[in-house]
């Protein structure tokens, strides 16, 4: 979920035999293909737009693994949980999911309301298409959301098993249902969600 323009997306379709990629951008989909065509094994690509931003064109109960890296910050925060509920529904029992977060921090005080001030900014005709080639205002505008493990398991938590909340040593997230790991490697205000989907 949130493939991009591909990078992951060329290292799944040499370990697994069939992939997905979702995003709601049907110009990264075209150049995840092409990624994919130069990198990866392309005939192993299927894209799918998620064109409504909260659910899948994917088959109940079809995949093994459902991933997702740096895209679920990026929604507003109801479709980032409808994207979680989604990738519960498509999982096979018995597949895994592995979805990442970004947590509160400080500079969420600046950064949640500029980023939302910069998307406003962006539909101005003219001058949305100049700041978009920006960097830094483009990923301030990518911060959309913060969503707390609860919220995830209070959503899907019936659903899932082995469920581990993985953070980086020094985060502060967690929740009774899930066992906490910890990994030094992780961004420090960013966690994954790994479970089993029963």
């Amino acid at each position: 979920i949130g493939s991009g323009i591909g990078r992951m997306t060329c290292g799944f379709t040499r370990i697994f035999g069939a992939v997905v990629a979702c995003d709601l951008d049907a110009g990264f989909l075209e150049r995840c293909r092409e990624t994919v065509a130069r990198f990866g094994k392309v005939d192993r690509l299927r894209t799918v737009e998620v064109a409504d931003a909260r659910s899948l064109d994917i088959a109940d109960d079809s995949a093994d693994v459902v991933f997702s890296y740096i895209t679920l910050q990026h929604c507003d925060h109801d479709d980032a949980l409808s994207l979680v509920a989604e990738s519960v529904r498509v999982a096979r029992s018995g597949g895994r999911i592995a979805l990442n977060f970004r947590s509160r921090s400080s500079a969420d005080v600046v950064a949640l309301p500029a980023g939302a001030v910069v998307r406003g900014l962006f539909r101005v005709p003219g001058l949305g298409d100049v700041l978009s080639r920006r960097r830094t205002l483009t990923r301030l505008a990518w911060q959309a959301n913060r969503v707390r493990p609860a919220e995830v398991l209070d959503a899907v938590g019936t659903r899932l098993t082995d469920v581990a909340i993985w953070r980086h040593p020094d985060g502060t997230v967690g929740d009774a249902r899930a066992r906490t790991e910890t990994f030094p490697g992780l961004n420090r205000h960013h966690w994954w969600l790994v479970a089993d989907v029963v």
